[in-house]
């Protein structure tokens, strides 16, 4: 609730909220809430189809783990990413390649990559967000950084 009180007053922004573990409680929550600008992974193939999407939430897994990891190391190979919070930095600093797990990219033992991974995951959804200026139509942000 709190988070869907402080998106409103943003004006409700794009939430694309991962569902594995809690994010699974907190898709639902959001469903329930009605919040009006949730992301759906499979909204470009319902419109396709001219169906209405049911699928709420970002889904990480194998298909495109290593997309996403792959633009965010872009981003911060080109100097694109500016990091403010001094533990989401270290947090950086404990992702590997994993050899133990085919060069799968995540935290190395002990260490977290949750901010790394939201940094990636919102790096990667930028390409669904829209902006809307007064009364003009929304557009599609399509800005490279």
């Amino acid at each position: 609730q709190a988070s869907f009180d402080l998106l409103g007053q943003y004006r409700n922004p794009l939430w694309a909220i991962e569902d594995n573990d809690a994010g699974i409680l907190v898709v639902q929550t959001a469903v329930d809430l009605g919040y009006p600008n949730l992301y759906f992974r499979d909204a470009e193939q319902a419109a396709a189809q001219g169906k209405a999407p049911s699928k709420p939430g970002w889904h990480t897994d194998e298909s495109n783990r290593w997309s996403l990891w792959g633009e965010c190391i872009e981003l911060v190979a080109s100097g694109g990413l500016t990091v403010p919070s001094a533990a989401g930095l270290e947090q950086f600093f404990g992702v590997i390649k994993n050899p133990d797990r085919l060069g799968r990219i995540e935290g190395m033992d002990g260490s977290k990559d949750d901010y790394p991974m939201a940094v990636a995951g919102a790096y990667r959804l930028r390409k669904h967000v829209h902006v809307r200026v007064g009364n003009m139509k929304p557009a599609v942000v399509t800005r490279s950084w």
